[in-house]
């Protein structure tokens, strides 16, 4: 990642007390501020129909649509397109679409077996 610098999609983040909390790509967002290589990033900022709550109990932080439930991954295109975030939402499918192909890769379903 350092010599290459950033390599793949976008992640998608939204502002939150002054800070930036990652809706994909924590783990990617973690290894780039090490190797202090910058990220492009879509901002989705919160606003009525999104919002973003803190659990100071289990230190988990949730995303809720017009005060519903809670966003899941399938939920998360949805929200965006409706919040006028078509690109961010083609961004979720592609991050999507990668997740569940490295499941279903040849060297994970080798790891499950051993």
């Amino acid at each position: 990642m350092v010599a290459g610098g950033w390599q793949g999609r976008p992640l998608l983040v939204v502002p939150y007390r002054g800070r930036f909390r990652a809706i994909t790509g924590s783990h990617r967002t973690a290894a780039a501020r090490k190797a202090k290589v910058e990220v492009p990033c879509w901002v989705i900022p919160l606003c009525d129909a999104l919002t973003l709550t803190h659990d100071f109990y289990d230190g988990t932080y949730r995303f809720k649509h017009d005060g519903g439930g809670i966003i899941d991954d399938v939920d998360w295109r949805t929200v965006l397109k409706e919040l006028g975030h078509t690109e961010a939402a083609d961004t979720m499918n592609a991050e999507i679409e990668a997740n569940e192909a490295e499941v279903d890769s040849p060297v994970r379903q080798e790891a499950r077996n051993v």
